[in-house]
């Protein structure tokens, strides 16, 4: 295959389009499964070096948290990406709220916070915008965490920002992609004198052919959340107390079909890591976390029909000219906005087919431009005060 795995087909789902609703819900749990159960003979996200790797950065975060005000963890992106990149950002700064300590964490998404809802994507491969947006957020901190998310890794936004950390002492980078080495390529990036080299952790290919909002978004959001829980557990708790609540789940766990969760994946690796235990559990946590939904929505039982369903009402809104709206707070309702903004130009939808509702608008979105809604009606619209 000489095609990067971001941007191929995946044969599970080779027939979607001609699939009826309950057959696309298998089909895509088959694709979710991926995740944890690797991929042909490339290794799977719970293999001794993938645990190794998020113990290493786990540790930057804690070192970013022990700077007490001068440390900075920024997550950046395009698109997706710089979405989710909020989204955690967000997260782990309302943890930090809760204890009265700093809010240290940053976002950076190509074409500002209105790339919050639509794409913007001449930004995105503007590389100076990206060392200039980078410089901005980090100016008079000490340290700074610098996280990069481009899962085709082909984002110049996310290339000059690498460059301008690998120049800087103070910056410790990192980079978030899905791509195998042997398949890395250069790409010429206009008005810059660099290539983008392509070639990262690996994933396999998404449902819908090159859309990584879907697949390789979950594998993001998971690896992010990871990260930042396990820095943040290890700074404020103490390993003792909470080992005394994973074991709780781990049988729970257990009870499953290894080829439901392929829970055995977890247990057949020793971690080379210098808290291992502790970030073991912490996967099974988010294994719990993320396949808990897959098991009951993908499966029997009466959610899976409510969900297909819901399926069937969606796809009969559409054809008849109506919407999908997303309505809800908090978080949740986030994530309704980011899937109604990936939809045009994922799949050709218009702005008003698919839209997103949160309670108490920018208030509850928080983020860092404020009220957009003076740029587009659509903004005023999808953030909506009242539901």
């Amino acid at each position: 295959m000489s095609t990067p795995i971001t941007e191929a087909s995946n044969s599970i789902t080779e027939e979607i389009d001609v699939a009826s609703p309950s057959e696309i819900v298998t089909l895509l749990e088959k694709c979710d499964q991926e995740i944890f159960d690797g991929y042909k003979d490339y290794k799977s996200i719970f293999s001794e070096e993938m645990i190794k790797t998020i113990d290493d950065v786990s540790e930057h975060v804690i070192e970013m948290l022990q700077e007490d005000g001068s440390g900075l963890v920024v997550f950046s992106g395009c698109g997706t990406s710089g979405r989710l990149g909020f989204m955690v950002a967000r997260t782990f700064n309302e943890l930090q709220r809760e204890r009265k300590r700093p809010e240290i964490f940053r976002y950076l998404i190509a074409g500002g916070d209105k790339a919050l809802f639509t794409s913007q994507e001449a930004p995105e491969d503007d590389p100076h915008a990206g060392i200039e947006a980078l410089k901005k957020i980090s100016e008079g901190k000490d340290r700074v965490l610098y996280i990069g998310i481009t899962c085709g890794l082909s984002a110049p936004f996310v290339a000059g920002q690498l460059e301008y950390c690998m120049d800087n002492s103070k910056f410790v980078p990192v980079l978030l992609g899905f791509n195998p080495e042997h398949l890395a390529r250069n790409i010429k990036i206009e008005n810059w004198d660099k290539t983008f080299l392509q070639g990262n952790y690996n994933l396999s290919p998404d449902p819908i052919t090159g859309s990584s909002r879907m697949k390789c978004g979950t594998a993001t959001k998971l690896l992010l959340e990871t990260i930042c829980l396990t820095g943040l557990l290890d700074m404020y708790h103490s390993e003792e107390n909470m080992y005394v609540k994973y074991p709780v789940f781990v049988p729970w766990l257990l009870k499953f079909p290894v080829d439901t969760f392929y829970a055995a994946n977890c247990f057949r690796f020793p971690c080379a890591c210098k808290k291992s235990k502790f970030v073991y559990c912490l996967f099974i946590e988010s294994l719990i976390a993320y396949t808990a939904p897959i098991f009951s929505t993908h499966f029997r039982g009466e959610i899976h029909m409510v969900f297909i369903f819901s399926f069937k009402l969606s796809l009969s809104s559409l054809r008849s000219g109506g919407n999908i709206y997303y309505i809800g707070d908090d978080s949740l309702a986030i994530m309704g906005l980011i899937d109604a903004s990936e939809c045009p130009p994922t799949y050709g939808a218009t702005l008003d087919d698919v839209r997103g509702f949160v309670a108490n608008g920018y208030k509850t979105l928080q983020n860092v431009e404020g009220d957009l809604s003076h740029l587009a009606s659509y903004l005023h619209y999808i953030m909506s005060e009242t539901i």
